[in-house]
């Protein structure tokens, strides 16, 4: 049976109790995660989240995520007059929301053969990716589109849902991406992402759809849905919730190191082992070259690193970087959404290898090491004002101060 040395350090997200208190942990303002409950709870300033499945209520580790701001107003007030109500009205604070409490309101459809919807005016800038999405529970109207204005953005920028099945039911032709993440209290996240053709104003809309998904029908005055919080943000999928009233609000980046001081550090040979998963499929973003970090040692620049990575479009990427010349990349089956990803590392000069699931080794036999390497960064870029982040879940993750052997590395990473 293989023996494989213990590692100098170990970060576990998933099992441990208390987070390793040597991390550095910092956000400038509060955030929202799902919690053991599988309710929507708030995380304070400077508070790590650990996050749980909303279905399964398992950990899935410390969420990390760069800023985004919500420029939706009023984001669970669906009667606030910020709000455009079009053949409906909104019964306010109907039933228990996604954090638990009575605050999700009901949007009923009024007695008309028109759509029926609830919108909002956003303020668009052309070139930029926006995601825009509600969480929604089923109530007589199980069905509902998410749009951006086809005057902003191109026409049939929409996603169908059914919320009695959590199912995406129709995207159209004009959006970039559309999807439905897992029911936290009931109330599906749907969400579509667009990219701007124009630079000004136009309504994000919630329409109920009937039980053919026809966007224009005759309503009886009583039947409805339930919303739960609505959010647009710049960028190619959704984040975490950022609740607002009167003014949009930022959620501040998550930043994550570790000093290397009382563990043994090796600045020309080591490993990594890190588990991962995200909600999305690690896309690209119009106009920004979108990289998803993992684990970075580097000498707080970008020129000589070691990192774990996603690049654009999912592939991930085991990387050596000296002096600002790439040594070794050596990458992974491209990744899905949700799943949970694997991958053992292990560097030393003229031997850099990685192994993703399924085991098989692929390795660089020419690499120079970097120099002045010192830091830990996880979850984002290594350089100081970093922009790339993993924006999503770390599971765990382990560092050897040697090269060990890929004979290991399979066992790790199986």
């Amino acid at each position: 049976m293989m023996t494989i040395p213990a590692p100098g350090l170990t970060l576990e997200f998933v099992h441990a109790g208390m987070l390793d208190p040597r991390l550095t942990f910092s956000r400038a303002s509060i955030a929202t995660c799902i919690g053991q409950d599988g309710l929507l709870r708030t995380a304070q300033v400077n508070e790590p989240r650990i996050a749980y499945d909303p279905v399964t209520r398992e950990r899935r580790g410390l969420q990390i995520e760069g800023s985004r701001t919500n420029l939706a107003l009023r984001s669970e007030e669906i009667d606030n007059a910020a709000w455009i109500k079009s053949a409906a009205s909104v019964t306010a604070n109907a039933v228990a929301g996604p954090f638990g409490t009575v605050t999700a309101d009901k949007l009923v459809e009024a007695a008309s053969s028109v759509r029926h919807y609830a919108a909002q005016s956003i303020a668009y800038t052309t070139g930029q990716d926006y995601c825009w999405g509600a969480r929604l529970l089923k109530g007589e109207r199980t069905r509902a589109r998410i749009r951006l204005p086809s005057s902003q953005f191109a026409a049939n920028c929409f996603v169908d849902v059914d919320l009695s099945t959590g199912a995406v039911t129709a995207t159209g032709g004009g959006a970039v991406r559309g999807g439905i993440l897992p029911a936290v209290n009931g109330f599906f996240y749907a969400y579509v992402v667009g990219t701007a053709t124009a630079t000004a104003s136009g309504n994000a809309e919630v329409e109920m759809l009937d039980a053919l998904g026809a966007s224009a029908y005759a309503g009886d005055g009583t039947s409805g849905l339930y919303l739960g919080g609505a959010q647009c943000e710049i960028g190619a999928y959704p984040s975490s919730y950022i609740p607002t009233t009167a003014a949009t609000v930022t959620r501040a980046v998550d930043t994550v190191s570790f000093p290397f001081t009382g563990i043994s550090f090796n600045a020309l040979a080591g490993a990594f082992l890190a588990e991962w998963s995200a909600d999305h499929a690690y896309p690209t973003q119009s106009g920004v070259t979108q990289t998803y970090y993992i684990a970075t040692l580097s000498d707080g620049s970008s020129s000589n690193t070691v990192n774990l990575r996603v690049d654009a479009g999912g592939t991930p990427r085991a990387r050596v970087t000296t002096a600002g010349v790439a040594q070794a990349q050596l990458s992974g089956a491209v990744l899905s959404a949700g799943a949970v990803a694997r991958c053992a590392t292990a560097w030393v000069k003229d031997s850099v290898a990685a192994v993703y699931t399924p085991a098989t080794v692929v390795s660089d036999t020419a690499a120079d090491m970097p120099t002045g390497v010192n830091k830990l960064t996880i979850g984002q870029s290594e350089a100081a004002g970093a922009t790339s982040y993993l924006d999503g879940y770390l599971r765990r993750l382990k560092y050897w101060p040697a090269r060990i052997a890929d004979a290991e590395l399979q066992s790790l990473a199986a």
